[in-house]
């Protein structure tokens, strides 16, 4: 069997693994860990390779998309970090948006929790995060107190001071829901996740009021130059929008804007090439050659040229 990247096996127990270097700029996301590690639990070989590729794509998008300027300017992590820092708060007592003071001083409620959280770090730290925090309020920046923090302190920061009114809905979130309530079997589901896989690989898997308008026309853009066709172009983008529209319905995101309404494409159509139709001495020919064999393939043709229905038509004429 042909070597598959990133797939290994665990001793003694013989289960199959995906294993392969956390990049340095990742690091962060993964506090203490130098190896992202993940079980298949299968001993087959053959289905181990398959979803090891399945785990690599996985892995391979999730990294791309917290290296994206616009995950960065959000602060996004990992899923396992944002779900561990939602428990830290509730450790501690605390709630997301418990400290969110929009302007104006600090009220004493989120004054309250601030320091509940700093003497938490205060306490895994030795007090050398308060120390960095008074330098840095001196003016004296040669000490980073964010960097003391862990991945999941960083979270549970963020997650502290955030809008309790901002919901927490992830373009991933969306399509979950999407395929749930609008799923039409496996073609469609595949069809979807490949649109939206398009958009995560570019900008990451964002809160679903993050993408903007310029990351359309820059997606755009980037499939015309790759030699998409401009119908392919407008079919990923429709499907995409009413991806958004289905998530900015369904949790109430009154504040999120859908970027892919009224989107345009230049020379729409007009890359668009005629197909020639098929002389009465073709059809002839192809329906002789239908009748060599009882089988679908040329059922399907028989009736394609009796009829000049679609093939997507005829089969679905079959259930």
């Amino acid at each position: 069997m042909v070597a598959v990247k990133y797939l290994a096996r665990k001793k003694p127990s013989g289960l199959y693994m995906y294993q392969r270097r956390i990049p340095d700029d990742l690091r962060k996301h993964y506090p203490g860990k130098t190896h992202y590690k993940v079980s298949l639990k299968t001993y087959s070989e053959a289905e181990a390779a398959k979803l090891c590729i399945e785990e690599a794509k996985r892995v391979e998008g999730l990294w791309d998309s917290l290296r994206s300027p616009e995950a960065r300017a959000v602060g996004r992590t990992t899923p396992e970090n944002t779900a561990a820092a939602k428990e830290l708060l509730k450790l501690l007592g605390l709630e997301a948006g418990e400290a969110y003071c929009p302007a104006g001083p600090l009220t004493p409620e989120a004054g309250i929790a601030i320091d509940v959280f700093i003497d938490h770090v205060d306490r895994r730290t030795k007090g050398a995060f308060s120390e960095a925090r008074d330098l840095e309020h001196q003016g004296q920046h040669w000490v980073d107190s964010g960097s003391m923090m862990t991945a999941v302190e960083q979270e549970a920061s963020r997650l502290l001071l955030s809008d309790p009114s901002q919901k927490h809905i992830l373009l991933s979130d969306v399509l979950t829901s999407y395929l749930k309530h609008k799923g039409g079997g496996d073609k469609f589901d595949i069809a979807n996740k490949r649109y939206v896989r398009l958009l995560t690989d570019a900008y990451g898997d964002l809160l679903l009021g993050a993408y903007t308008r310029q990351n359309v026309n820059d997606l755009r853009d980037k499939m015309l130059a790759s030699g998409s066709k401009t119908a392919t172009v407008k079919r990923y983008f429709k499907s995409l929008s009413a991806i958004f529209t289905h998530g900015i319905d369904e949790f109430d995101l009154k504040d999120a804007k859908n970027p892919f309404l009224r989107f345009k494409i230049p020379k729409d159509g007009q890359d668009a090439k005629a197909r020639p139709t098929f002389t009465n001495g073709e059809l002839k020919r192809i329906q002789a050659e239908c009748k060599t064999l009882d089988d679908t393939p040329r059922h399907i043709a028989a009736i394609q040229s009796d009829t000049g229905a679609r093939i997507g038509e005829i089969i679905g004429l079959r259930n």
